[in-house]
């Protein structure tokens, strides 16, 4: 009976430890996705094509006060 429970063991540990390498890698890749998309959200001309925030805004502050 031991030696059942030895070898499930054996084969829960290389599954958990595949899991855990894919884990890992899908990690690594959101972080490297996450860098990258917000570097790429630096640039004003990107940002316009990406996202449609900047028109949303509104008046600036700097406007207001003028009036």
């Amino acid at each position: 009976m031991k030696e059942k429970q030895t070898a499930f063991e054996d084969s829960f540990i290389g599954f958990s430890d595949a899991i855990e390498k894919i884990i890992v890698y899908i990690v690594y890749a959101l972080i490297i996705g996450l860098i990258v998309s917000q570097a790429l959200l630096q640039s004003s001309t990107v940002r316009s094509r990406i996202t449609k925030v900047d028109t949303l805004e509104g008046v600036h502050y700097e406007n207001v006060s003028k009036r």
